[in-house]
Parts: structure tokens; C-alpha cells; sequence
């Protein structure tokens, strides 16, 4: 288990420029919480809604229908595994944004000045990347998705890590 938090503290710090703490780490905690609830859902069997699409139609109230909760549930983890490390990183980089015109192009050119204390990461690298390019919603998904899937393929490996030991 040791390496497993190792591995997670070097992938957060790469990827977030966050320091994990050793237990009881916010970020770790929930996107553990999010990738077992996902993973257990997706067994064939797991849930009768895989064996029959139908039933997501059907109301949260319905009896057999629980496992609306546990999406809901899902949904609310996985978020949060894309937003709350993203979010640490983007207020560390209080910046000001400023526009020159370009008088020949008739262009704005956008200029990004990170004057905040994030340390320097992937995603704070990205992130300004991208408001330098405009800020785009699709950009900021994509940063999300990158450091979330990072993440979680660390995850996957610490799981067959822990399965090979027993």
C-alpha cells in the first residue's frame, strides 16, 4: 500500500503540483470513492439495469430502481474527481489577464500572467495555455479529463498491484 501512495503523491504532484497527504487526502479519497463505484457498476450483473436498459426509465421511487441512487451518487463523485484538483490548481494561479490590439491585424492577442503560487504542473501549464488561446469551456473539459485519467490509470495499476500480493 505504501508504493501505491507514493505513486499517487508523485502522479498529484506531476500532474497537479499538489502534495497528497498521506491518509485521509480529500482529493485521493474521493477519486478512490469515484473509480470503485464506477468499477463495481460496470460488472455484467452488477446492476439489473445493465441486463436491462429499459428500467433507466423507469423513477428513482420504482421498487428495484436503486440504482439511480448509486448513478447519482457516481455522478457527484466523478465530478468531483475532475473539478476539486483542477479548481486547487487554477486558484493558485491568481492571474491578470490584459489584451493588446494589434493595429495592423486588427487582432487581439491575450496575454496571461500568472503571479499566484502554484507550482509549476501540467495542468497549470495547460491552463494557461489555454487562456492564452482564449479560455474555451472545451479546453478546460479536456484539462479536467487529462489529470482525472491520470489519475485514475495509477489507480487501475495500484488495483492489480494489491490483487497480485494476495
Amino acid at each position: 500500500m505504501q508504493s501505491s501512495s507514493l505513486a499517487a503523491s508523485v502522479i498529484m504532484a506531476t500532474v497537479y503540483g499538489y502534495e497528497s497527504a498521506p491518509k485521509d487526502d480529500p482529493f485521493l479519497d474521493n477519486a478512490d470513492k469515484a473509480i470503485i463505484l464506477m468499477t463495481n457498476a460496470m460488472f455484467p450483473g452488477a446492476s439489473i439495469v445493465n441486463s436491462l436498459p429499459l428500467l433507466r426509465s423507469f423513477p428513482s421511487w420504482f421498487p428495484g430502481s436503486q440504482f439511480h441512487k448509486a448513478a447519482e451518487e457516481c455522478r457527484i463523485l466523478t465530478t468531483e474527481m475532475l473539478d476539486m484538483p483542477y479548481n486547487y490548481v487554477k486558484k493558485k494561479l491568481v492571474g491578470v489577464f490584459f489584451s493588446v490590439n494589434k493595429l495592423v491585424l486588427y487582432s487581439k492577442i491575450y496575454l496571461f500572467q500568472a503571479i499566484g503560487e502554484a507550482t509549476p504542473c501540467l495542468v497549470s501549464e495547460l491552463i494557461e495555455e489555454n487562456e492564452r488561446d482564449g479560455g474555451s469551456t472545451d479546453g478546460e473539459q479536456t484539462i479536467k479529463g487529462l489529470g482525472a485519467t491520470s489519475f485514475s490509470g495509477m489507480w487501475r495499476r495500484r488495483a492489480s498491484i494489491l490483487k497480485s500480493n494476495d
